[in-house]
């Protein structure tokens, strides 16, 4: 929880402003439920908190001594997951507290498994169009090179077809590996892209250079013997 949230009121931001670039667990905002400049600036807050992809996610809990309907209403509209008025027992929310910091974990846990490919354990397509699109828009605004590969295995559906698809999982999640640990430079992202398809975004890179990285990514996927 955020306990300095009363020393940010001011302004909407102060010691919030931490907030910003680092996620927190959980949010507990102090709310009066009158239209005072305190809670004009607990409402910015929350809209910042809401509408910043960094912080959106974080659970928003209002702790009022309110309890008229309309006010629960605008706290829920705002974004919030929970409304506790006072009096409350302390222990009960903290379980509360508890339950929305669990709740948030699992939703991220189911996130980031949302964007890996299930059989390789990389980036899958979805994770691939995401991040082709801000690399297109960075390197439109920085006019900056990108460069993207598109590596097919030859001859794959012969080999699962005689091998088994065990075997065939198998050969991809090696392939997958190889290509992964090549890329030394974190801003790289390989993501199974199809099939017996992969992809690999490559920021900053002109033609010359992806050319020579893929024919070094090329080597080392034979080196293998699949």
């Amino acid at each position: 929880t955020s306990k300095p949230a009363g020393r940010a009121t001011k302004s909407g931001s102060g010691s919030f402003s931490r907030i910003w670039t680092k996620t927190l667990p959980l949010v507990a905002l102090p709310w009066s439920g009158s239209f005072s400049d305190w809670v004009l600036s607990l409402i910015h807050i929350c809209r910042r908190l809401k509408s910043n992809p960094v912080t959106q996610s974080i659970p928003v809990i209002f702790v009022t001594a309110k309890s008229a309907e309309e006010d629960e209403e605008l706290g829920f509209k705002l974004g919030g997951v929970d409304y506790i008025t006072k009096p409350f027992s302390i222990a009960i929310a903290k379980a509360r507290a508890r339950t929305h910091i669990l709740l948030k974990r699992q939703a991220d846990a189911l996130e980031r498994l949302s964007h890996l490919d299930p059989v390789t354990g990389i980036a899958n397509r979805r994770q691939f169009d995401s991040a082709f699109e801000i690399a297109c828009k960075r390197a439109a605004q920085e006019g900056k090179p990108l460069s993207i590969l598109i590596i097919d295995i030859d001859h794959f559906k012969d080999y699962n077809a005689q091998q088994g698809h065990g075997a065939g999982d198998e050969c991809l999640r090696q392939i997958a590996a190889t290509l992964a640990k090549s890329l030394f430079r974190p801003e790289y992202l390989v993501a199974r892209y199809g099939g017996e398809e992969f992809a690999v975004i490559l920021p900053t890179i002109e033609n010359t250079a992806a050319y020579a990285l893929a024919e070094q990514l090329r080597l080392s996927v034979v080196e293998l013997g699949l």
